[in-house]
């Protein structure tokens, strides 16, 4: 029996399995569940909070960001995470597909067979369970490249795209680090004591940060405090690197 893929509107997907979930109890900005700080878009809006040339655009000020950039995203300044992505997750999405898995009944719903974007597919009932299983496997990882974790599932032709290879904890670790630095900041302008780098490191818990003050290891305490200090410093530059991307199409971007 043919199977084919019906010219019908399907709902649309992303180019990443990793979109946020938000469950059915009641989302707090400030303590998010895991299925949702595991999502590459829920720190592409946490690190445009931090653009203030983005704020600067919002407010109609003089700015590098695209009038077209800022028109999309929106007001993000005094909303949570949740509301923001039920009105702007279109965004982030592939666009709808003409056709939708289905068993083609009759002529018309069968696709071209010179098909670029759709097969038709005969399956032997006669056969196995798991022999068919094999074989449309077989056939799947032909035609449709396999990609390597981490990475979008396909080329993505969103208007919001997911840039280079993007790791969730990069992402945490760069964010809290520069939340940290920013709060050491604001306490010397108030005339509090500077918080060295490498104590920002171990406020942010950073797993190697937690791993070498634990004393497991005979590190030598100034290596230590040096090593920690180079960690947080690198991190505050990516952090840098994906507030100017995230007011952009593309994020992280390919220059991060």
């Amino acid at each position: 029996m043919p199977i084919s893929t019906k010219k019908a509107k399907s709902s649309r997907s992303f180019a990443t399995r990793k979109y946020p979930v938000f469950g059915a109890g009641v989302f707090f900005e400030k303590n998010p569940p895991k299925t949702v700080t595991s999502s590459p878009f829920y720190w592409w809006f946490k690190f445009l909070q931090l653009n203030e040339e983005y704020s600067k655009a919002v407010r109609k000020q003089k700015t590098t960001v695209s009038k077209q950039v800022v028109e999309d995203f929106g007001r993000v300044d005094k909303t949570d995470f949740k509301s923001w992505w039920k009105t702007h997750s279109h965004l982030f999405t592939e666009p709808e597909t003409d056709y939708s898995l289905i068993i083609a009944r009759k002529n018309e719903e069968l696709v071209p067979f010179d098909s670029k974007d759709a097969i038709n597919l005969v399956v032997p009932l006669h056969w196995t369970n798991v022999g068919i299983k094999r074989r449309v496997s077989q056939l799947i990882d032909k035609l449709v490249p396999t990609t390597p974790k981490g990475q979008p599932l396909r080329p993505s032709d969103a208007p919001y795209k997911l840039g280079r290879k993007w790791s969730i904890i990069a992402f945490e670790a760069a964010y809290n680090i520069y939340m940290l630095k920013k709060q050491s900041d604001l306490g010397v302008s108030q005339g509090k004591k500077k918080i060295p780098w490498a104590d920002i490191a171990l406020m942010a818990n950073l797993p190697i940060a937690v791993r070498m003050n634990q004393g497991k290891h005979s590190y030598d305490k100034i290596a230590v405090r040096n090593a920690l200090t180079a960690i947080a410093i690198r991190h505050f530059d990516r952090a840098e690197g994906f507030i100017k991307a995230a007011a952009s199409n593309e994020f992280p971007s390919k220059i991060n």
